[in-house]
């Protein structure tokens, strides 16, 4: 199984760590704005508690829905309910939301923004070619669900 293709990108969790890898050099060698607010940890502890269970949730439904959860594998059902009623993409967002989560605890403002970075590349290496992909399994049923439920957010 290749990692990439010249069509499709890396696995989600590459990026993940390539923008924390990011994050840690910005956080160790670059001098940015510290943010000094001491409730600012437990937002980011907060954060990443929350973006575990936007991680573990839909896994769980793939599961019940005995469906695959693996990138690019060819899925059998279309799950549009719990998290994926409020996001096409709860799993990514935990992602960011964890990055984002680490770039406070930082209280670095590069890591903070730096943790923005996990979006355009997501749209462009994963998400694009997800899409068509559920497009071509799913059709009209896809399309419904594309105008009904954002990306993100």
């Amino acid at each position: 199984m290749k990692l990439m293709t010249k069509e499709k990108g890396p696995i989600p969790l590459l990026i993940l760590l390539f923008v924390l890898i990011i994050q840690l050099v910005i956080y160790n060698y670059a001098s940015f704005q510290v943010i000094d607010i001491f409730f600012i940890n437990w937002v980011g502890y907060a954060l990443i508690a929350i973006s575990l269970l936007m991680l573990i949730s839909p896994l769980l439904e793939f599961r019940k829905q005995k469906t695959t959860a693996i990138v690019f594998k060819k899925s059998t059902t279309l799950i549009t309910i719990k998290l994926y009623a409020l996001t096409r993409n709860p799993m990514y967002m935990g992602m960011f939301i964890i990055l984002l989560g680490i770039g406070l605890l930082s209280g670095n403002i590069g890591s903070i923004i730096t943790a923005f970075l996990f979006i355009p590349i997501m749209n462009y290496r994963i998400i694009k070619h997800e899409e068509i992909m559920l497009e071509n399994e799913f059709q009209d049923e896809y399309n419904l669900y594309k105008k009904k439920v954002r990306r993100w957010i």
